[in-house]
């Protein structure tokens, strides 16, 4: 009797090890076979990778006249813990109309333009990079110069400008991340009124006509 208790004990034990063997093997076919529909869980923890992007932005002058030069930084980084992909990261920014576009220059995993749209497309005045796949933690910039213009009215004015990033993660492509918004204002003089100028003759300086 007490040699059937002991064989019937020792086949628990050896059936534990056993359990918790296929009890991971699902659980590990259930991983695989969600990230295959493009979910990606992290083993450890079981929560999902996530796509997160994070802009910034800054400008070299505060304060500017017309004929400044302004110089834009945008820096962005994939704060997440899963890849940015899609047909590559899009980053976007939009010259203002007190703005003349001048140059660009940007980070060696970055590209000017994206797809068919070009670097700069004037009709919009928009500003448009390809910033690949973008990895956890890694980062890029752009930068760009313009020339300020002239405004139509003179007395006070303001430029504001504000960037913007997006992924295929991002609900394809749907979902834009902002930049912080940064501003140039500046001060054009009304100076004196001009028009024509008008002479009135003082009636003693009149000719009399002799009838």
């Amino acid at each position: 009797m007490n040699f059937l208790q002991n064989y019937r004990q020792r086949q628990k034990r050896e059936a534990k090890p056993l359990f918790a063997a296929i009890s991971l093997g699902l659980v590990l076919a259930q991983i695989v076979f969600v990230g295959f529909y493009g979910i990606e869980y992290t083993l450890a923890t079981g929560t999902p990778k996530e796509c997160k992007l994070e802009i910034t932005k800054t400008v070299d002058k505060t304060t500017a006249q017309p004929g400044d030069t302004l110089t834009y930084t945008i820096n962005f980084k994939n704060i997440g813990t899963a890849d940015c992909t899609g047909g590559g990261v899009k980053v976007r920014d939009i010259v203002d109309p007190l703005l003349q576009f001048q140059s660009a220059q940007n980070s060696n995993n970055v590209d000017p333009g994206y797809g068919s749209a070009p670097l700069y497309k004037v009709s919009s005045r928009t500003l448009n990079w390809n910033a690949h796949e973008l990895t956890p933690g890694e980062s890029g910039w752009v930068k760009w110069t313009a020339k300020v213009l002239a405004p139509k009215n003179c007395g006070a004015f303001d430029i504001p400008n504000t960037a913007h990033i997006t992924a295929q993660e991002l609900n394809d492509f749907r979902t834009w991340v902002d930049s912080n918004t940064v501003h140039t204002t500046g001060d054009v003089s009304c100076g004196p009124t001009t028009g024509k100028l008008i002479v009135i003759t003082p009636p003693a300086m009149i000719p009399k006509i002799e009838e």
